[in-house]
């Protein structure tokens, strides 16, 4: 039988077909085109479509890219096929291109700008946008000889649409030039060439600077796919890179009679890209190692909807190679959590509960022995859902009412299952007992990968998934979801129904979990065979930050204002081992040893490389900000990779190449775009843009190779995707253009070590490490932001790091011997040699990243509670306190005291919301209750309580707090609400620590500051930004009674108690009988300032000469925040979305209002400070921008709506925009920019500093969310 590619020769049967009346009809499914024949043709026609299908018939066909299904599929429609269009069952399709501007290269490397936040000194950016992210290049190469028509270079017109109805009706126009090998050049055409026009060489000239090259092109002829044609060089041309050549052709026709356009008949000439995708899956340990079960269903649920599918899609396309990094932390949760668990197996190798046939588990015999020991929504799925009245709070955690429960979905996702976003929207009171088994089983099914919804799925284990009988999707894809429940069920037959797939579905997802590692495995790219299409890369064992690891004094070079944890966390042997663990980890559960490493968040550091380079790793990656930071291409764009090596050359010097690894540099914008710009496009759209992008990033001809690497989570950007499902849309036209600019030598895909090594298979050649271009020294940062802020810096995380250093140093204090981290771990869990393993295996776990990401302001989860995270750091540090001293007893040997470390994440605080009118009754008791301080007063949480059992020395609670006048007298009020009863504490005491710095002149900055100091009086440290504390407010406790004293610090006093007690013109009132309560007024004439002056605010309880708890733990609470010190930060929010070459409006969703002048809403900004209409939570439409000309706003009515205010210099904000109106307050729906997201801005802590600009787009999506959006501009005066 022939074998053929089928479009190919369809286009090629066209030849014998041109002279017919066949039209294109303008009907297409994604990416394949109809033909119909022009009725006027007749029999003609009828003969040509014969002869033409008799051609395809004839080809033994392989299916097309858009045809190909991601799974084997036996039955059913699957996603994949919705991606063919037919003609009566046979399937055509042409490459076709759409007509651009021919390109010249005059900016070879900046095509592509970076165009996230630019910080500058007091000037405007001037980098010349077109409005996406790229910088137009308007140099005009001009042949004098033959026509004047200019050359722009507009990456954003070369993409290749996939569908032919796309061919114009008009002229034949050159597309592009480029040569993937130097010996030819390739023109690309709008529309299939016909080759009879093809004729001497003479019809081409090849322009050197715009001047003809003599000789330079011998011959020229049509290959296989009349839409390319080869321009044979001659052998002896000699090629200077740093000019441009232009490609230029003449007297050619294409297939349908039309001329080639004088105005459109050339193109400069560029080089193959290349381009490295890197798809990152990982999840942080969400093991709580005193129950031994995994926390969240994240891992479980990922694995069902991106680990298996983001590789298996690569089936359908196999000229497509890219990398996927998998982490060690994250296989470490599937395999024993799930496939070791609900996939026990006997001695014969059957699984004990699970029954692959009729896809079910053993519901009794799994439970007894695993429940609490997966995920609690497996446990929930396998027992019977709980009548709403009697559910335990437990349940109803699980599922709506905790931060991470059945409703744990985005929107977009949840909006394709009716009934599922119908449950979500319903009153939790209302819900009832078959509302709750209905929720439990859409959570499920929403975060399965389409595929397994629409049709039956081979896995590569043998086993398949098929839910049709009990899904119905409304088309083959990009569909809406609903159950196939049978007719007819009563209220207790539907609960029964839902329960038994509950059951089954626990055994389909075993299934699909199961095949996660195979489908890799069976796909792997071996870089010595030259087989396969993706490289498995990996991370540091717990995707620690691993500079930071090795010494947290590296965030020096890139936080230079930041507070350092103190004194430093450094151990190298940790960093080493991290790596060689993972090694080793890979390599035992895939079968091979990764040859690439994505370190955690990108972190790299000149100091860490010798720990890549001992283990083995040929390649890392880290982001383009990582490179610019090490002097290379500022403002220019990623492409290498570059040498580095582990000698200690001083910058500028050239290494010895000792120790050498390659390093990728994430191309920022471009990957950026994939995660969030793409979100609101189609497929078509998104992989237009993306092509068109690395297209512009080829090498001029003549110039050496590049690789465009493109780096993001392939985990959680693909549910937010509103166009199409799961992003399917996206990755089925992306490989298949993928493939098509492979056939044609224009792009190649490649992984890390395939570009390095070369693969002579695909016509890659080797670039060995000691031919690439190094890099010395590598600067010490991340891939956000390329320093390690999110992670230290801020107070909360530098406490983490002071937690994880004490725990690290009685580790090392213990004697106990660092285990080999290439052995695994032992048999023997209870042996010295397994306690001792897990001791050190609970400290790596706690140097892992995602702890630190969640600590401090600048990281929010979604559920606006980060205190889960908070617990299992915790947790870890008290696993290596269990297994150490389990060790130590095993030895003889005394054990270690556990320290009592106290959450560091407290509760959501408030500030005050308005004076306290009228002023709170002074009893020492709520009347009513709380809400007399908590209506218009602020709040804050002191919790010190590490466990369930209570910390005896966690006297304070919470704090009330709030201003506003006390008979004649006006000043602050207290209420202190302890744990422990207050009447019955003797020789206690309450202090409270004030600052004072009282305001002369707010123009000049004058202040009047008294003496202070920055100890209590028990000698502790108080965490003060201003000098210290001025007064002290000592409430003395005993015998049921409080007695107040008040003192002013004085120069030369060295202790509190040393000091005289003054007057106190205040109140405090309490403890009553048994109470808890402390309610308290200080004047301001006692204090000494306004109330318009700055107030920090700190407090211990004592007993005896010994402080048991102090609020807040760590820094004083600023109560009035410090003018004179402030910053004053300008937000502008460019509304005007497309007329100025901005992202839509409504991007990510619909808007009621539209801001004027396109509709009568207003911009408003929501975030995570007073200020920004902070409450205990967000609140969208309360702060108002305005858009007037006045107060800071500079021009009336020109869509830049703008609002000035002072914030503390190091605040972190966290913000999104919304456009509404005033009865919108408390909205998000229909008022939000983007959802799931939030903006960030880190405010300068420079001295110098007074002001800062910060210019955001409506709909400029950041990435990651809690990041400034892409095209932010900040100005810093």
């Amino acid at each position: 039988m022939i074998h053929c590619h089928p479009p190919r020769a369809a286009a090629r049967s066209l030849a014998v077909l041109s002279m017919l009346p066949i039209v294109l009809d303008t009907c297409a499914i994604a990416g394949n085109a109809r033909w119909r024949l022009d009725p006027v043709a007749g029999g003609y026609a009828v003969l040509a479509l014969l002869a033409l299908l008799a051609l395809t018939v004839a080809c033994e066909r392989s299916p097309e890219p858009w045809a190909r299904s991601t799974q084997p599929v036996e039955s059913g429609t699957s996603a994949a096929a919705a991606y063919n269009a037919t003609l009566d069952g046979a399937t055509v399709q042409f490459d076709a291109v759409a007509p651009i501007e021919q390109q010249a290269d005059s900016i070879p490397d900046s095509s592509v700008q970076p165009d996230g936040p630019r910080m500058t000194d007091g000037t405007q950016d001037v980098v010349g946008s077109t409005g996406d992210g790229q910088v137009a290049d308007t140099a005009q190469i001009v042949d004098t000889t033959t026509d004047t028509g200019s050359i722009a270079d507009t990456p954003a017109d070369t993409a290749l649409p996939s569908d032919a109805s796309a061919w114009p009706a008009g002229t034949l126009q050159v597309v592009s030039a480029f040569s993937p090998d130097g010996k030819n050049i390739k023109l690309r055409f709008n529309k299939p060439l016909d080759p009879k026009s093809v004729g001497a060489a003479s019809d081409f000239t090849l322009l050197e600077n715009s001047q003809p090259k003599a000789g330079a092109i011998i011959s020229a002829q049509v290959g296989a796919d009349p839409l390319f044609l080869a321009l044979n060089l001659a052998p002896t041309l000699a090629i200077n890179p740093a000019l441009t050549y232009v490609a230029q052709a003449k007297n050619l026709k294409a297939f349908d009679g039309q001329g080639l356009d004088p105005t459109k008949n050339k193109a400069a000439v560029k080089r193959t890209a290349y381009v490295h995708i890197l798809w990152h899956h990982h999840q942080p340990t969400y093991l709580d190692p005193i129950a031994d079960q995994l926390t969240s269903p994240w891992v479980r649920k990922h694995s069902m909807k991106s680990y298996y599918d983001m590789a298996s899609i690569l089936q359908g396309y196999p000229d497509v190679h890219l990398s996927i990094n998998l982490t060690p932390v994250l296989l470490n949760q599937l395999i024993p959590y799930y496939l070791d668990r609900i996939g026990e197996k006997d001695l014969a190798g059957k699984e004990l509960y699970v029954d692959l046939k009729n896809n079910s588990i053993d519901e009794a015999k799994f439970m007894a022995k695993w429940k609490g020991k997966t995920d609690p929504w497996i446990d929930l799925l396998l027992e019977d859902t709980p009548e709403p009245k009697v559910a335990t709070p437990k349940q109803i955690g699980l599922l709506y009412a905790d931060p991470w429960s059945c409703v744990s979905t985005s929107p977009v996702l949840m909006n394709r299952f009716a009934a599922y976003a119908a449950l979500r929207d319903k009153n939790p009171a209302t819900l009832t007992k078959e509302d709750l088994a209905a929720l439990k089983i859409w959570f499920e099914i929403a975060w399965m990968d389409p595929d397994f919804l629409l049709g039956k799925v081979k896995l590569p284990t043998g086993d398949t998934v098929d839910l049709t009988d009990v899904i119905l999707a409304s088309a083959p894809s990009n569909a809406t979801f609903t159950l196939k429940m049978p007719a007819g069920l009563d209220e207790g037959g539907r609960i029964a129904w839902y329960e038994k797939l509950a059951n089954r579905l626990v055994a389909e997802q075993y299934k699909i979990m199961k095949a996660v590692i195979p489908i890799h495995t069976v796909l792997h790219y071996d870089a010595d065979l030259h087989t396969g299409q993706i490289e498995i890369a990996t991370t540091p064992f717990y995707h620690p930050i691993l500079p930071l690891v090795q010494n947290t004094e590296l965030m020096g070079a890139g936080q230079p204002f930041d507070p350092k944890p103190e004194p430093a966390y450094s151990f190298p042997s940790d960093a080493g081992a991290q790596v060689k663990r993972a090694m080793q980890y890979m390599e035992a559960a895939l079968g091979f040893k990764p040859r690439g490493m994505w370190p955690g968040e990108g972190s790299v550091a000149e100091e860490v490389i010798q720990h890549f380079a001992n283990a083995g790793v040929l390649w890392v990656a880290t982001d383009q900000q990582v490179m610019e930071k090490s002097g290379l291409s500022p403002g220019g764009s990623p492409v290498g990779p570059f040498c580095v090596d582990t000698d200690s050359k001083k910058p500028g010097e050239a290494g010895d190449g000792q120790g050498r690894l390659g390093v990728f540099f994430r191309n920022t914008n471009m990957s950026n775009d994939i995660g969030f710009k793409y979100q609101g496009l189609t497929g078509k759209e998104a992989t237009d843009d993306l092509v068109a992008n690395v297209q512009a990033q080829a090498p001029k001809f003549g110039a050496p190779d590049r690789v465009i690497t493109l780096i993001l989570d392939g985990e959680n950007a693909w549910e937010t995707f509103s166009k199409e499902h799961d992003g399917k849309g996206f990755f089925h036209t992306l490989y298949q253009r993928l493939e098509q600019l492979q056939q044609a030598g224009e792009v190649i895909s490649v992984t890390g070590s395939e570009y390095i090594l070369g693969n002579p298979k695909r016509n890659v050649p080797a670039h060995p490490l000691e031919g690439l271009p190094q890099l010395e020294p590598l600067f010490a940062g991340s891939w956000i932001g390329g320093t390690f802020g999110i992670w230290i810096g801020e107070s909360e995380e530098n406490q983490a790091w002071n937690y994880l250093l004490q725990t690290r140093q009685d580790l090392a204090k213990s004697g106990l011997v660092q285990p080999d981290p290439l052995k695994p771990s032992p048999v023997n869990k209870k042996s010295l040699e397994g306690e001792t393993w897990y001791a050190f295996d609970e400290v790596y776990a706690a140097e892992g990243s995602d702890w630190f990401w969640w600590y401090g302001g600048d990281m929010t989860s979604p559920s606006n509670d980060d205190s889960p995270f908070d617990a299992n750091f915790r947790l870890h540090l008290a696993g290596v306190y269990s297994h150490m001293n389990a060790a130590l007893k095993l030895q003889g040997k005394s054990e270690i005291a556990m320290p009592v470390f106290k959450p560091i994440i407290q509760a959501n605080p408030q500030a005050p919301q308005a004076p306290l009118e009228p002023p709170p009754v002074l009893d020492g008791s709520f009347v009513p209750n709380e809400s007399e301080w908590s209506a218009k007063g602020g709040f804050f949480f002191d919790s010190d309580t590490a466990g369930a059992q209570a910390n005896p020395d966690d006297w304070m609670a919470t704090i009330f707090y709030g201003f506003g006048k006390f008979g004649s007298k006006s000043g602050l009020f207290l209420a202190v609400q302890h744990n422990f009863d207050l009447s019955s504490a003797n020789n206690a005491g309450l202090g409270i620590y004030l600052s004072h710095k009282k305001i002369l002149n707010a123009g000049t900055g004058q202040v009047q500051e008294d003496p202070a100091t920055t100890k209590d009086r028990m000698g502790g440290p108080l965490g003060f930004k201003a000098k210290g504390a001025a007064r002290e407010l000592w409430v003395a406790l005993g015998g049921g009674k409080a007695t107040a004293e008040w003192r002013k610090w004085q120069t030369g006093a060295t202790t509190w108690p040393a000091l005289a007690a003054g007057p106190f013109g205040g109140v405090v009132a309490g403890p009553t009988k048994g109470g808890k309560l402390l309610e308290i007024f200080v004047p301001y004439e006692d204090l000494g300032i306004a109330a318009t002056d700055p107030l920090e605010m700190q407090l211990i309880f004592a007993q005896g000469p010994k402080t048991l708890d102090t609020a807040p733990a760590v820094d004083a609470k600023m109560l009035v925040e410090d003018p004179t010190t402030a910053i004053f930060v300008t937000f502008v929010c460019d509304a005007r979305g497309p007329k100025a070459g901005n992202p839509p409006l409504n991007l990510y969703g619909d808007l009621c209002n539209l801001p004027a002048p396109d509709g009568k809403g207003i911009v408003y900004i929501a975030g995570n400070d007073p200020k920004l209409g902070m409450k205990a939570k967000w609140v969208p439409n309360k702060v108002a921008l305005r858009d007037d000309g006045k107060e800071g706003d500079e021009k009336a009515g020109d869509g830049l709506w703008s609002l000035v205010l002072p914030f503390p210099k190091g605040s972190n904000l966290k913000y999104k925009y919304t456009s509404g109106k005033p009865e919108n307050e408390g909205q998000w729906g229909c008022t939000e920019e983007f959802p799931l997201t939030e903006r960030a801005l880190d405010i300068t802590k420079d001295p110098a500093k007074k002001k800062v600009k910060v210019t955001d787009i409506f709909a400029d999506r950041p990435t990651p969310s809690g990041t400034p959006g892409p095209k932010t501009v900040v100005v810093l005066e």
